[in-house]
């Protein structure tokens, strides 16, 4: 699973901090997808029939609080109603609980009126 320091292996899971895959046009598309949002990934040697893919463990930051109480104190609550989920979901993102969806993102930040990358921020942590 991207993002949470585990690797998939032909069905297994492994506590590697990468991703490995046996099929090439998946590692492909997962490189570009990584690629399009500006992660950070490297592309290791070939492990019996498939391509590693390997990428540091990350975090999501973000400013939510910050901006919540610069719009006013607005509430967890008046936050979720703009942007069309629950309070339990906006206190998740914002103890860094959860990673929001890309959608939910992109209206967080819009609600504040800033980019999305003044509002989150990709944090890559050394192993």
């Amino acid at each position: 699973m991207v993002g949470s320091g585990r690797s998939v292996w032909g069905g297994g899971v492994h506590d590697d901090g990468g991703i490995e895959c046996v099929d090439s046009e998946l590692v492909a598309d997962v490189a570009g997808v990584i690629g399009d949002l500006g992660l950070c990934f490297a592309v290791g040697g070939l492990p019996k029939g498939g391509v590693s893919v390997a990428i540091e463990k990350l975090t999501i930051q973000n400013q939510i609080r910050a901006f919540r109480f610069a719009a006013g104190e607005m509430t967890q609550q008046d936050l979720a109603d703009k942007v069309g989920v629950s309070r339990q979901t906006i206190n998740a993102i914002e103890a860094s609980k959860y990673f929001p969806s890309l959608e939910v993102a992109f209206r967080i930040a819009r609600v504040f009126g800033k980019p999305l990358d003044e509002v989150f921020e990709c944090v890559m942590k050394q192993k």
